[in-house]
């Protein structure tokens, strides 16, 4: 008994050490730490974070710069600011922290485009925001705008759609209208691109490949409108492309590979669920039953995939004697996750840049060129991905009139013998003859390019005259074919006006009174359409800059004239 005893006892002891180890910690004392936060000048730095080093804990000060904070007596405290180093200091026990912030040069000397030359950062008066592809891996993204995520606040970049070619929707600052464009400005290399877009490219930044880009300036607030008009009530996107360096000639080559694939599906109900859903809800031998099939088909699975894409670009730069230059191609190949899309684009890039007479003559020369291959898809076969019967199989198996398409004729599947007349005008029509039978395609020929000459006097430096002459042109062809007999063409029919049996020609429609008849043949539609836009830029503007030491201040005048022409002409022809 007395050895049970003594073990008894060790056993608790060692659980009291134990108790009182774990407890430790939770007796560590908490103090409160208050000061406040200023900069060189003594002036209170308001808003500026203060945060417990390794924790979630933190606080901000308040219009004195003042603060307080609960913390553990032996913490760090974190203080940053925008603008100005972070520092990190140890509590040790004090409860009164004052601490001093210094300017960090290199992030107010930045200096930033705005539109009409360049500023510091420091010295710009609008919410402004600068992102460097170098700093987030430029060679991971297939379009300027994979740039843009979460790297400016108030920036949201929402993709559109699966389109390879990378469409998305850019807000700034949210949404200034319900029923207008809510797109900012884009602007490359001094040249305003047009907001209206081109035919056959949703994506004005697909003309420059994001290894050519050295900058990228966000103008958030309506500070913008007073240098691009009510065009940047949107925002503006600036965009500036690498230059030649000096030296000898730099050789760059980059390869990238993607892989492509849906993140997540829809969650629908599988065949059997479906199968089960239809026969407890109408019968065994209803109409409904009678139309369930006995097959599995994932239509989701038919209509996405997982694909390979890969990019290639190749640039030189240097000075051949005294002329700065920049040589660039590129290569792009992106395939969609939806069947059948994809994207090849092949880009150009040139850029000299000289200066003469010490520097008080510089000309920037810039030309880009593109050309963009896009193939789409019919966007109502994903709404027929998730509604279309999952027990039916992609291919009817004793085929029928709709190029064997798995098809409804009334209520029923379509069999071998069903006029294609009798098509189901009302229910989902097969998801992969939609992207199979259908052939959209555009082929995109884009140029941009400027001419920029800016001079200052000897005697008077501090005046600079600045000339930018910019274009951009474009020429787009557009192809969606619908093929023959496919289901699509079976529902669209030949709709055609008529004056009793005679058909209307095209130019006298609107003339008279006419009817429509629909023969439903299942002829196929080819619709062809052709645009040229050509937009010419002019600007020209003197801007005076001086510093005073002596009074710690600095004068900055701009005034100059600014013209744009926009003109463009087109055609379609649709032919059954």
């Amino acid at each position: 008994m007395k050895n049970i005893c003594f073990q008894m006892n060790r056993k608790a002891w060692l659980v009291a050490i134990m108790v009182l180890c774990l407890s430790f910690p939770a007796l560590a004392q908490k103090i409160t730490v208050s000061g406040t936060v200023t900069d060189k000048t003594g002036e209170p730095l308001i808003g500026a974070s203060v945060l417990a080093k390794g924790t979630q804990q933190g606080t901000a000060t308040d219009f004195d710069g003042n603060y307080r904070i609960d913390v553990d007596a032996n913490a760090t405290l974190v203080f940053s600011y925008v603008g100005y180093d972070t520092q990190n200091v140890a509590v040790n026990g004090r409860t009164t922290i004052d601490v001093v912030l210094s300017e960090n040069s290199v992030m107010l000397n930045e200096v930033v485009a705005i539109g009409y030359g360049t500023v510091k950062k420091s010295d710009a008066t609008g919410a402004v925001s600068a992102i460097k592809p170098s700093e987030v891996q430029a060679g991971l993204s297939t379009s300027a705008q994979d740039l843009l995520v979460g790297r400016s606040p108030g920036v949201v970049v929402t993709t559109a759609g699966g389109q390879p070619e990378g469409k998305a929707n850019i807000q700034i600052r949210g949404g200034a209208s319900l029923s207008a464009s809510n797109e900012p400005l884009i602007v490359i290399d001094g040249v305003p691109m047009d907001t209206k877009g081109t035919l056959g490219s949703s994506n004005p930044l697909s003309l420059v490949n994001p290894e050519s880009i050295e900058s990228m300036t966000i103008l958030k607030d309506a500070s913008a409108t007073a240098i691009f008009g009510s065009r940047a009530s949107n925002g503006v996107i600036i965009i500036t492309t690498k230059k030649g360096s000096s030296g000898a000639p730099t050789v760059n080559f980059a390869a990238n590979m993607y892989i492509n694939t849906p993140r997540n599906y829809m969650d629908m109900m599988s065949a059997s669920q479906f199968r089960n859903f239809i026969i407890n809800e109408y019968g065994e031998g209803s109409s409904q039953a009678n139309a369930l099939g006995n097959t599995s088909t994932d239509w989701q699975k038919e209509v996405l995939r997982t694909t390979v894409s890969s990019d290639y670009n190749l640039s030189v730069g240097g000075t051949y004697r005294a002329l700065p230059y920049r040589v660039s191609v590129s290569y792009t190949n992106n395939n969609g996750i939806v069947e059948t899309t994809k994207m090849d684009r092949a880009t150009f890039g040139l850029n000299l840049s000289p200066k003469f007479f010490n520097g008080l003559l510089s000309i920037n020369a810039n030309l880009r060129g593109a050309y963009i291959n896009n193939r789409f898809y019919e966007e109502s076969a994903l709404g027929s991905a998730v509604s279309f019967n999952p027990t039916l199989p992609v291919y009817a198996p004793d085929g029928n009139i709709f190029l064997n398409y798995t098809t409804y004729a009334g209520t029923a599947v379509a069999g071998p013998d069903t006029p294609g007349s009798s098509i189901n005008t009302l229910k989902a029509l097969n998801p992969v003859s939609l992207l199979k039978e259908y052939d959209s395609q555009s082929k995109v020929f884009q140029s941009i390019g400027n001419l920029q000459i800016d001079g200052a006097l000897p005697w008077l430096p501090e005046l600079h005259a600045n000339l930018n002459l910019g274009y951009d042109i474009s020429r787009s062809n557009v192809d969606n074919i619908h093929n023959a007999y496919s289901p699509m063409s079976w529902k669209n029919g030949s709709d055609l006006p008529y004056v009793g049996d005679v058909l209307v020609a095209p130019d006298q429609i609107g003339s008279g009174k006419y009817d429509i008849k629909s023969t439903r043949d299942g002829q196929g539609r080819t619709f062809h359409e052709h645009q040229v836009k050509a937009n010419l830029l002019l600007d020209f503007y003197l801007n005076y800059k001086k510093e005073f030491e002596s009074i710690r201040s600095n004068l900055d005048v701009t005034a100059g004239y600014s013209w744009q022409s926009f003109r463009w002409q087109g055609n379609s022809v649709s032919n059954i």
